[in-house]
């Protein structure tokens, strides 16, 4: 009787013993599979970024900012430095063909090569291109352009390579500086020259 009243029953038959009941076994992987899941927590815990972290990554926010905005200035700053650049070859050579208005171009990035100065610096310098000469009886910035006339310089000035010839002139026209030249070409209206 004693017997039967300690006995364990189950699907897998009698057990004399409580304990080596498979159910009621101690494991004692369990309990360091256990520890190894607290240690997990433990080491997956975000800890707070401090204060130094937190500037740092608001300076690297704004130095950021402030990289793109010099960009964007000087990207800004070079287009208008175009612009003038462009305006001058419709200026000077809208009447004339595509060709003539890459020449044009080709003479400014010429100069611009020899100078080392922008291309606003170099066709506003005082007496060099008769649409900026303030001397001039009807100056031609006074005629409001086309954007097709625009657009067409815009071309010219994309396309064109700073050439041989760093002057131009109309070929009507015979100024001094002509007679040093070291070689010409005509295109349309326009002579370009080597100095």
């Amino acid at each position: 009787m004693l017997l039967e009243s300690t006995q364990v029953y189950s699907d897998r038959g009698p057990y004399l013993n409580p304990s080596d009941h498979p159910y009621e076994q101690y494991d004692d992987e369990d309990e360091d599979d256990e520890e190894d899941d607290f240690d997990a927590i433990k080491c997956d815990k975000t800890q707070e970024p401090s204060y130094i972290d937190q500037a740092w990554a608001v300076a690297r926010v704004v130095i950021g900012m402030g990289i793109m905005a010099l960009a964007v200035f000087f990207m800004a700053s070079a287009a208008s430095a175009d612009e003038t650049a462009i305006l001058t070859v419709a200026y000077e050579a809208s009447s004339q063909s595509f060709e003539g208005q890459v020449a044009v171009a080709s003479v400014i990035k010429a100069r611009m090569e020899r100078s080392g100065k922008s291309a606003k610096e170099t066709v506003l310098k005082p007496y060099q291109f008769s649409c900026w000469n303030p001397k001039t009886h009807q100056p031609a910035q006074k005629r409001k352009l086309s954007q097709k006339e625009i657009e067409t310089a815009r071309q010219a000035w994309k396309a064109a390579r700073p050439g041989l010839y760093t002057h131009y002139c109309r070929h009507d026209c015979h100024p001094k500086w002509a007679k040093t030249a070291k070689r010409s070409k005509r295109i349309g209206d326009h002579v370009f020259y080597q100095l």
